[in-house]
């Protein structure tokens, strides 16, 4: 009953604040983020589940990966979600791999692919920008997507059906603090 309750106030909250940032009334608090940490944190974050699945999980940003302008919070959870999603969504014996690099625009990427299911072209997009809350579908990647542009950055995916699926979150490079 306790985990439960805890993650319907988890969804609540989630769902009010992807509509405070969609309304412009939530506070962002802009502090330049160092993505390597973050995938870090990410990794050992999740790394208990990962291995409680089954699963391979991976960081790998590229050397000196450098730091952006964001909301620290939001981008975590931008983060926490997808590959939470990746974990949830690749079977046993499976890999999920965390990785950071820098595009070739100047923009800075991280990328969070898995060996998981996958999915269809339509139902990726359709997953990514379907209306937040929405009962059907649940709200990670819409919430995750409304972050992510909060943060003047993008999120975007590359799946196929038993393949796997790839999730970029895209800084360009205006977000980027300068070395």
């Amino acid at each position: 009953i306790v985990s439960a309750a805890d993650h319907a106030l988890a969804l609540i909250v989630d769902i009010l604040d992807a509509r405070r940032i969609a309304m412009g009334t939530a506070e962002m608090v802009f502090t330049d983020v160092d993505l390597a940490a973050e995938l870090a944190e990410i990794s050992a974050m999740l790394g208990t589940q990962a291995s409680a699945a089954g699963l391979v999980l991976e960081t790998a940003p590229q050397a000196k990966l450098p730091k952006v302008v964001a909301d620290r919070r939001r981008v975590r959870q931008v983060l926490l979600n997808v590959a939470g999603n990746a974990i949830k969504f690749t079977p046993a014996g499976g890999r999920v791999q965390l990785t950071g690099q820098y595009a070739s625009d100047g923009a800075v990427e991280i990328l969070v692919s898995d060996t998981g299911c996958g999915m269809a072209v339509d139902a990726s997009q359709t997953h990514l920008h379907l209306p937040v809350p929405n009962r059907s579908r649940g709200i990670g990647l819409p919430l995750s997507r409304t972050l992510a542009e909060a943060n003047g950055a993008r999120l975007t995916i590359d799946s196929q059906v038993g393949v796997g699926t790839t999730v970029r979150l895209v800084f360009p490079s205006s977000c980027v603090v300068p070395p």
